[in-house]
């Protein structure tokens, strides 16, 4: 009789507990489930930085690029804009956008006129940024692995460093110049270069201390060369000026109006 009265005076009182109890830790799950980033994450593409070997993995359709905080993939780098390009998932694939970028954006060594298409294993340059673009459902077609066209490139290993080989001749190395000061590349895919703070410049460094065109990279019988183009500052070598045209071997320091570069004579091969 007690326990019957007590279930009959208190058993709405319970329900009442037991209903708030379930409430509380269904509202508790749906609030970690929004705000836990890797639920339901998919990701669908990669970018690898050719400097360090950071990835970025891509789990949207639209990717912001750039050196200010609030990009996507922030990029820290004096070369590169504060929004320097979107890369965007369309039907036929990826497209990236050059947002009105300072040094521009190059797919495979060709700056794109606005917009481009990316498919895996492209090397995205953006000033001295270098990423190896990865989407293995995102093939080059068929109708564009002409010679001119086609991007070979090997698998990543454990590192993850970037191995990707771009347009030359099978077994043609790629030389490359590394930032002294931040570690970033310039792959050179072309064989001749002006370098300066001008925007039509090849390689573009937005220094002031930098002429519009400052000297000149240039690939001459498998040996590269350097030259000053007239430059205020000059053109340094190992310490020294640059005197006329000057031949590049690996390891040599370029200074060009106190940015500073090592010259990389294989930095990877097809």
């Amino acid at each position: 009789m007690i326990v019957t009265d007590l279930l009959a005076a208190y058993g709405g009182l319970l329900l009442r507990i037991l209903l708030s109890v379930s409430i509380f830790g269904f509202l508790f799950t749906v609030l970690l489930l929004l705000f836990n980033r890797n639920y339901g994450k998919n990701v669908i593409a990669r970018f690898i930085n050719a400097a360090n070997g950071d990835t970025v993995d891509v789990s949207s359709w639209e990717v912001s690029i750039g050196r200010a905080k609030t990009c996507d993939i922030v990029l820290n780098y004096p070369t590169v804009s504060r929004f320097h390009a979107v890369v965007v998932r369309r039907g036929k694939g990826w497209l990236i956008f050059d947002t009105n970028s300072k040094t521009g954006v190059r797919v495979n060594g060709e700056k794109i006129d606005r917009s481009a298409f990316i498919y895996d294993g492209d090397i995205i340059s953006m000033g001295t940024a270098v990423l190896s673009f990865r989407s293995p459902l995102f093939k080059r077609p068929a109708e564009l692995q002409t010679p001119a066209k086609q991007v070979p490139y090997r698998n990543i290993g454990d590192d993850r460093r970037v191995v990707s080989a771009a347009r030359k001749s099978a077994g043609a190395p790629i030389s490359a110049l590394r930032n002294l000061a931040d570690n970033s590349l310039i792959l050179l895919f072309a064989d001749d270069y002006v370098i300066g703070r001008s925007p039509g410049c090849g390689i573009v460094l937005p220094v002031m201390t930098v002429s519009r065109r400052h000297a000149r990279l240039a690939k001459q019988n498998g040996m590269w060369t350097i030259t000053d183009l007239g430059s205020r500052s000059g053109t340094g070598l190992n310490g020294g000026p640059v005197k006329g045209t000057m031949h590049l071997r690996d390891g040599y320091v370029i200074e060009i109006g106190g940015v500073c570069f090592r010259f990389i004579a294989r930095y990877m091969n097809d």
